[in-house]
């Protein structure tokens, strides 16, 4: 008998690719949180130094420490999209990825995320920006 006609087989090679998908998710997962902590923190520093060297120009709003993080990780799952598309185009995202449907569902979803996550986190009293700083 042939090892790949006996459904055990199939089996254990279908375990294998899922197997495969979560190590690749599992490696993209660690680059994307990194990516997170590297813009938060200079996110944070460019911030704070453009408010230093220009506290005179009066910005109508502000974007908060919760909006940091927000957008940070936005910016990450981006990151995260075309990390995929480039490093694991075999896989079952990376191969949606390669598709128009796929970046179109995927820009889609993430301004209906975006939208949906800013609304919620203000009336939890996390706003992702202020209109006037408080002094």
């Amino acid at each position: 008998m042939v090892r790949g006609s006996h459904p055990q087989g199939v089996l254990r090679g279908s375990v294998g690719a899922i197997v495969d998908e979560l190590r690749i998710l599992a490696e993209l997962t660690a680059i994307t949180l990194v990516v997170i902590g590297i813009f938060v923190y200079f996110g944070r520093k460019l911030s704070k130094a453009a408010e230093r060297h220009a506290a005179e120009i009066n910005f109508p709003f502000y974007i908060t420490r919760s909006g940091t993080v927000f957008f940070a990780c936005v910016a990450a799952f981006m990151v995260y999209c075309a990390a995929t598309r480039q490093l694991a185009p075999a896989s079952s995202f990376g191969h949606f990825l390669n598709t128009l449907d796929g970046v179109a569902s995927v820009f889609t979803g993430l301004v209906a995320t975006v939208v949906a996550a800013g609304l919620i986190l203000e009336k939890l009293g996390y706003p992702i920006w202020q209109w006037e700083k408080d002094s």
